[in-house]
């Protein structure tokens, strides 16, 4: 009987659904098996490579192993048992406490000088961490997130349906915030700051109708994140295909 490979067991292991803690944990209980099995088989006097063979034909036949590690429904992750729950309910209030942080990232430090009626001295620290929040947010929050959530999908041999209908959600609805921040002038001494959300053809009501130039940007902002999970798509492949046929 062929040696049981490990690393292989886990990653069919990862693809049928199973969490990564549980997957790591029944691969460490298996070693632990074939050791105390191994060394059975050398205290009977039987040869290293004899010992180590009876070993493995004792542990079982590899797709035995993993149907059986697989049936424990506890063991699979909530990803494999509810999609739907994680990508349409947990990602989306993941989405909002982040957004809550940037916006107290964002807010806290200048909340002293947005009551002064006198002309306002910003120092250069609190500018620049005001821009950069600002061009995080804008330009980096979205694709990074959507990223790591393919990521996570993906190296859970998740079925990608669900994934990609949250990607495809956050990327719409991310990509439409926008931001105006004026710092105090002589002219003008108080800090002003306008979040604001939507396109030309969709918005808030009650709120700014954004021009057709910035719905433009926007909607090339939304191109550039549905490129970067089509790359990831295309290169990002954490399993073989051979891997992934012998799961299937």
């Amino acid at each position: 009987m062929p040696e049981l490979n490990f690393a292989r067991i886990k990653t069919r292991l990862l693809i049928g659904g199973m969490a990564p803690k549980y997957a790591s944990r029944t691969i460490e209980e298996l070693k632990q098996h074939y050791e105390d099995l191994y060394r059975a088989e050398k205290t009977s006097g039987t040869q290293n490579a004899e010992a180590s063979a009876n070993a493995f034909q004792q542990l079982g036949d590899e797709d035995v192993l993993v149907q059986e590690a697989l049936s424990k429904t506890e063991l699979l992750s909530w990803a494999h048992r509810f999609p739907k729950l994680v990508y349409l309910g947990a990602v989306p209030s993941l989405y909002c406490l982040l957004l809550a942080l940037y916006l107290a990232l964002l807010l806290l430090p200048v909340l002293p000088f947005v009551d002064s009626q006198e002309t306002v001295s910003v120092p250069w620290w609190l500018r620049a961490h005001v821009n950069i929040v600002i061009y995080s947010f804008l330009y980096a929050f979205t694709p990074l997130l959507t990223a790591a959530i393919f990521v996570f999908a993906r190296k859970r041999g998740s079925q990608m349906l669900w994934p990609l209908v949250s990607i495809g959600f956050l990327i719409v609805f991310s990509s439409a915030w926008w931001v105006i921040w004026r710092f105090g002038t002589e002219a003008r001494p108080e800090i002003s700051f306008t979040l604001g959300w939507g396109y030309n053809f969709l918005y808030f009501p009650g709120t700014a109708q954004p021009t057709v130039g910035w719905t433009a940007f926007i909607l090339g902002k939304v191109t550039a994140n549905i490129a970067l999970i089509v790359a990831l798509a295309k290169f990002y492949k954490p399993f073989t295909n051979e891997e992934l046929t012998s799961t299937s």
